[in-house]
């Protein structure tokens, strides 16, 4: 549970614009992650695989998001958040894209799964923390760490709810998972919006500002 003293800190944090724009795209981001749950379902389904290929299947999303995370980490005192969060989730509209609309076979699923892995592989490492910890002082960092883990949790919850749900109204098998997928485009068009209000400069133009300001 929370004391008085962090619940006050976190509203506090909460008042900031770019905490609390962070916080809302981790909502996004832990969604999208939980539908990301259902892609073996969906693989069982349209291709007709057995459950264990299709876990082998999602092998090339768990690399993608690996190199993803190291290279977001690297870009982001050169290149600003907003162009990181911004083209990662784009990645991520695409997948859910050829998830919600495309034929799938191998090739189509392990393309889409490959690249909406990456594009949150680019989002959930770097990024959002640095734009957490860049707008809150010193003795509130490990707060609004905690802050923005809590927003990506609760967006789990929210995404497994709402992928399952529609797949169970829109219909069984294949075609309920894919009008799943096509709903969370909705989901990340959203973080895409909110990602193009964050900062355009970047961790190290932002570092150098300070030194010249002091």
């Amino acid at each position: 549970m929370y004391s008085g003293g962090t619940l006050t800190r976190a509203s506090r944090l909460l008042r900031s614009r770019p905490v609390a724009t962070a916080s809302l795209i981790g909502v996004g981001l832990g969604a999208i992650q939980s539908g990301g749950a259902f892609y073996p379902a969906l693989a069982i389904a349209a291709i007709g695989v057995t459950p264990s290929t299709a876990s082998w299947m999602l092998l090339p999303g768990v690399l993608g998001a690996i190199i993803a995370s190291a290279v977001a980490g690297r870009l982001i005192n050169c290149t600003s958040t907003r162009t990181i969060v911004t083209v990662s989730v784009l990645m991520g509209v695409c997948s859910l894209l050829i998830f919600g609309l495309a034929h799938i076979s191998v090739a189509s699923f392990i393309i889409a799964s490959a690249l909406g892995s990456t594009g949150l592989g680019g989002v959930q490492g770097a990024p959002l923390r640095v734009v957490i910890l860049a707008n809150s002082l010193p003795g509130e960092r490990g707060t609004a760490q905690g802050l923005l883990s809590n927003f990506t949790s609760m967006g789990r919850r929210v995404g497994a709810a709402l992928v399952g749900s529609i797949a169970a109204s829109a219909g069984n098998g294949a075609v309920g998972y894919q009008a799943a997928f096509l709903g969370m485009t909705v989901v990340a068009g959203f973080m895409v919006a909110l990602g193009l209000t964050l900062s355009a400069r970047s961790a190290g133009q932002k570092d150098e500002a300070k030194a010249l300001a002091s």
